[in-house]
């Protein structure tokens, strides 16, 4: 459900929401996303893990409140 997704998404802090909307939503490479960004690749490694890991809580909670 590609707008569940996007409701969760929204859900994050912003530069967890912005990191995953530039990877997964947007399909765009991490050399990219580190330009955009400014920021190390290193960095960003670390925000997709966290924002993943969020993430996955934010829509298991969903799923479970919508029965």
């Amino acid at each position: 459900e590609p707008e569940l997704i996007r409701a969760c998404v929204a859900k994050l802090p912003p530069h967890y929401a912005t990191v995953i909307t530039l990877y997964c939503l947007d399909e765009l490479p991490y050399e990219e996303i580190v330009q955009i960004l400014r920021i190390s690749k290193g960095t960003l490694k670390t925000w997709m893990h966290r924002a993943r890991n969020e993430l996955r809580g934010i829509v298991e909670k969903e799923l479970n409140v919508r029965g």
